[in-house]
C-alpha cells in the first residue's frame, strides 16, 4: 500500500464530447433565452417608423402631383392598405418573426408605390410635352414614348427583384431610390442610369455573398466554441456574435485566435470534467466534500474530503496543478503547532488511515476509467513512510456536500446552422 500518490490523468474523446454535448445543450437553452427576441424586436420597430414616414412622404408627394397635373395622375389607392399594416405591426402582442415579415411586406410596398411614383410622374410629363406640341405631335410616337417608359419602369423593377436576400435593409432602400430616380430621369439619360442601376445592384449582390460567407464561418466558429467555457470563449463568442448580427467584420487573425482558444478551453474542460469525475466517486464511496477550507500551501484549486469512518482530524487532500492533466493525492492531519509531534500511536494510525485511503483511491480510479478518464500512478509513497502533513485547524466547517446522483449525457450531432 502506498500513502501519497500523483497520476498523469487524460479524458477519452466519447467521454470529452458528451460533458461538450452536456454543456452545449445548457448553453443552448441559456442564449435562447436571452434577449435575442427584444433586439430583433427593436430594429423591426426602427424600420416600422421609417417606413412610416416614407409612406407619408409618397402620399404627399402623389396628392401634390394630383394637384398639379389633375386626372392625369390617378389616386393612390394603397394608403389604407399601408396603413392596416403599419397598425399590425404596432401590435405589441405580434411576435418578433411576424412582425419582421409585416415590415419587410411594408417595405417592399413602399418601394413598389415609389416607383409606381416615378412613373406616374414621368407619364405627367410626358401628356404635358403632348399637350403642348398639339397636333403637331404624332398620335403614333406617343404611344411609343409611353410604352417605352412603361418597358424601362419594367427593367429597374426586374433589377431591384434582383436583389439578393443577404442585401442589407439599408442598402436596398438606397437603391430602390436610385431605381425610382431612374424610372422619372429624362429620355435620354435613362439608359446611362439603368446600366448604372444594374452594375449597383451586381456589387450589392456580390457583397451580400462574401458577407453571408462571413457569416457562416463565424457561425461554425461559435459552434466550435458552443459547451467551453471561461472568459476568453466568452469574449471571443460576443465578438463572433456580432459578425453574425452584421455589426462587426471578422479581424485577420480570427482563424487563429479562435483555434487557440478552443484548444485552451477544451484542455481546461477536460481537467475539469476528469476533477469532477473522481470526486463523485469518492462521494459514491461515502466521501463527503469539506466546503470553505484553506490548506496548509494555501491552493485554493485543492479540494478537501473525508470519511466518516476515518479519524475526526484526518481529511482526504486532491490538488490539481494549474494548465496540467495531473492530480495529487494525498492524506492531511488538522494540527496546530503543539500538536505536530510524532507519537507512536500517531503513527499507527498515520500509516492505518493511509493504507485504508489508498483502497478507496484505487477503487475510484478504476469507476473513473468506466467513465472515460484514465489515470497512470507516476509517483507513490509507502504508507507510514513519511508523516502525515499537517494542515491548520478548520475553521467554521460548514456541512459537507451529499454525493449528487450522476446524470447521463447521450451524445448527440452537433447541429448546424
Amino acid at each position: 500500500m502506498s500513502g501519497p500518490k500523483s497520476a498523469n490523468y487524460r479524458v477519452s474523446r466519447g467521454a470529452f464530447r458528451s460533458e461538450r454535448e452536456s454543456r452545449r445543450q445548457a448553453a443552448e437553452e441559456r442564449r435562447r433565452a436571452a434577449n435575442e427576441e427584444a433586439r430583433r424586436r427593436v430594429e423591426q420597430r426602427r424600420r416600422l417608423r421609417a417606413l412610416g414616414d416614407e409612406v407619408k412622404e409618397i402620399a404627399a408627394q402623389w396628392r401634390h402631383a394630383r394637384e398639379e397635373h389633375g386626372d392625369t395622375v390617378p389616386a393612390w389607392r394603397q394608403e389604407p392598405e399601408f396603413d392596416r399594416l403599419i397598425q399590425a405591426a404596432a401590435d405589441r402582442r405580434v411576435a418578433s418573426g411576424e412582425l419582421a415579415g409585416i415590415v419587410d411586406s411594408i417595405a417592399r410596398k413602399v418601394a413598389q408605390a415609389r416607383r409606381e411614383f416615378a412613373l406616374q410622374s414621368a407619364l405627367s410629363r410626358l401628356h404635358g410635352s403632348l399637350s403642348a406640341a398639339g397636333a403637331a405631335q404624332p398620335a403614333q410616337r406617343a404611344r411609343e414614348e409611353e410604352k417605352a417608359l412603361n418597358r424601362h419602369a419594367e427593367q429597374v423593377s426586374d433589377l431591384l427583384d434582383a436583389l439578393a436576400p443577404h442585401v442589407s435593409n439599408e442598402e436596398r432602400q438606397t437603391l430602390a431610390n436610385r431605381g425610382a430616380e431612374t424610372i422619372g430621369a429624362l429620355p435620354g439619360r435613362r439608359n446611362a442610369l439603368l446600366l448604372q442601376l444594374r452594375q449597383d445592384v451586381q456589387r450589392a449582390n456580390t457583397a451580400a455573398k462574401e458577407r453571408l460567407s462571413t457569416i457562416r464561418q463565424a457561425r461554425r466558429w461559435r459552434q466550435e466554441l458552443a459547451g467551453l467555457d471561461g472568459p476568453q470563449v466568452e469574449e471571443l463568442d460576443r465578438s463572433l456574435r456580432r459578425v453574425v448580427d452584421g455589426e462587426a467584420a471578422l479581424a485577420p487573425n480570427m482563424a487563429q485566435r479562435v483555434k487557440g482558444v478552443v484548444l485552451n478551453a477544451s484542455e481546461a474542460l477536460k481537467r475539469e470534467y476528469a476533477s469532477r469525475v473522481i470526486v463523485e466517486e469518492l462521494q459514491q464511496l461515502g466521501y463527503e466534500v469539506e466546503v470553505g477550507f484553506e490548506t496548509a500551501s494555501g491552493d485554493a484549486a485543492a479540494t478537501l474530503l473525508r470519511k466518516p469512518a476515518m479519524p475526526d482530524d484526518y481529511h482526504v487532500e486532491l490538488r490539481g496543478e494549474a494548465g496540467q492533466s495531473r492530480l495529487h493525492a494525498r492524506i492531511v492531519r488538522e494540527a496546530d503547532g503543539a500538536e505536530a509531534s510524532q507519537s507512536a500511536e500517531r503513527k499507527r494510525t498515520d500509516t492505518q488511515t493511509e493504507e485504508a485511503w489508498c483502497g478507496d483511491f484505487a477503487t475510484a480510479l478504476a469507476a473513473a476509467e468506466r467513465r472515460g478518464v484514465h489515470a497512470r500512478l507516476t509517483s507513490r509513497i509507502q504508507a507510514g513512510e513519511r508523516p502525515v502533513e499537517t494542515i491548520a485547524p478548520l475553521a467554521g466547517k460548514r456541512e459537507p456536500q451529499r454525493p449528487r446522483r450522476r446524470r447521463k449525457v447521450q451524445p448527440r450531432a452537433r447541429s448546424r446552422r
